[in-house]
């Protein structure tokens, strides 16, 4: 197992310096030696690495696709870091789809619960785009429905979040 985080790690790492096909690689094998071993919580932090990678890359579909995976994995544990990773992208993904009112609840529902993933080692740029975000969907919505979604989201449980992003399907 120790391997395996090991190279999430190392992927994230890769991914901070800009280096996305030693990231993909690593969370690959990652994934590999989570699966094999039956770590959900590792399986869905590589997914939420993966998705987080595939967004960075223009990959909005696989982006959505690990996403939904991360969430229904997970759903039922106490992994919280993956979850918030996982509704963190949601948010991100719903705000860039013109889902704006959605994503916006979503990052809420993350921010009020203190808990900006940080995985091992925070990626700066995930961390402004969230901010970028924010920012659009204040524009977008006016400050009086930005101000609506954010408490809904804030006021969301941990299964609201979830079944707000699934069944968006």
């Amino acid at each position: 197992m120790r391997i395996g985080l090991s190279l999430d790690c190392l992927g994230q790492l890769a991914r901070a310096e800009g280096n996305d096909d030693q990231a993909r690689e690593c969370f690959e094998k990652a994934f590999g030696i989570a699966r094999a071993i039956g770590a959900r919580w590792l399986i869905g932090q590589v997914l939420a690495d993966q998705g987080w990678l595939a967004r960075s890359e223009g990959n909005r579909e696989g982006a959505r696709a690990r996403t939904h995976e991360v969430l229904r994995l997970l759903r039922n544990t106490g992994d919280e870091d993956a979850i918030d990773s996982g509704l963190l992208l949601a948010g991100v993904l719903a705000a860039d789809d013109a889902a704006v009112r959605r994503g916006t609840s979503l990052l809420a529902h993350v921010d009020a619960r203190g808990a900006l993933p940080l995985t091992v080692l925070p990626v700066l740029e995930d961390r402004k785009v969230r901010d970028r975000c924010i920012s659009t969907a204040r524009a977008k919505l006016g400050d009086d429905d930005f101000a609506r979604a954010w408490a809904e989201g804030k006021a969301m449980t941990r299964e609201q979040a979830i079944a707000l992003v699934l069944d968006a399907l």
